[in-house]
């Protein structure tokens, strides 16, 4: 239940967009299979969020958000489990499926791209984890969560 409650503040917190909403109900459809005590997979929760939330709501099909985040998180499932090293297979991972809606929406891949993103998977599970909990208790504790954010920053 308290899974929930956080999965409910994540999404009021950082807004329902399309990466967002894709997330929340992958986590979902995992929370349920647990629940009731079916064994869980990856691939088939993401497509089991992508055929809810393209029924809920058509246009996320058409919307490079979600394109974006579905092919970064198959990519994540798929293939970075076959990258070594490990350091670097969540970027090239999600970098290698996203290509294609990338150079279709821009025409091209900048190779400065894939060095920022190897350069920056590191810092994203902090800056996640650590904002979250500071925007959590920022209406009750804003100096600690002003402390919080002021780690952070420097990885930001």
């Amino acid at each position: 239940m308290s899974v929930l409650v956080v999965l409910f503040l994540f999404i009021f917190i950082v807004r329902p967009t399309p990466s967002v909403l894709r997330a929340a109900v992958m986590t979902l459809v995992i929370l349920i299979a647990r629940y009731r005590g079916e064994s869980t997979r990856g691939i088939a929760s993401l497509g089991a969020a992508i055929t809810l939330l393209i029924l809920l709501d058509p246009f996320q099909s058409i919307d490079p958000g979600f394109a974006l985040s579905v092919l970064a998180t198959a990519g994540l499932l798929l293939f970075a489990p076959r990258i070594k090293p490990t350091i670097l297979a969540a970027p090239i991972a999600a970098m290698v499926f996203c290509a294609p809606i990338i150079v279709s929406l821009s025409g091209y891949i900048s190779p400065m791209s894939v060095i920022a993103n190897l350069l920056a998977a590191p810092a994203v599970t902090p800056i996640t984890i650590v904002g979250f909990i500071a925007a959590l208790i920022s209406p009750f504790a804003p100096p600690i969560s002003w402390g919080l954010i002021f780690i952070v920053k420097p990885l930001a």
